[in-house]
């Protein structure tokens, strides 16, 4: 059984909601920001996120001037 005070680190207590912004509803997963348009858009996705009063967002594009996905070995 836990002990009481365990639950201080448990429980949030969020003194307004919190806002997070999730780039695959814009499909951001297909820009690559390693080309010359595709930041740009994406900046225009986090300025949007921001106006709409999200505190939080999910950057997650893709960028081959690092990686590749037809080079990964996952299974």
């Amino acid at each position: 059984m836990r002990s009481p005070n365990a639950w201080a680190f448990l429980m949030f207590n969020p003194q307004k909601s919190v806002k997070i912004h999730l780039g695959w509803n814009e499909d951001d997963y297909q820009f690559d920001i390693a080309k010359p348009d595709d930041p740009e858009e994406y900046m225009r996705i986090i300025d949007v996120a921001g106006v709409i009063g999200c505190d939080h967002l999910v950057f997650a594009p893709t960028n081959t001037a690092i990686s590749d996905r037809n080079q990964c070995t996952d299974a």
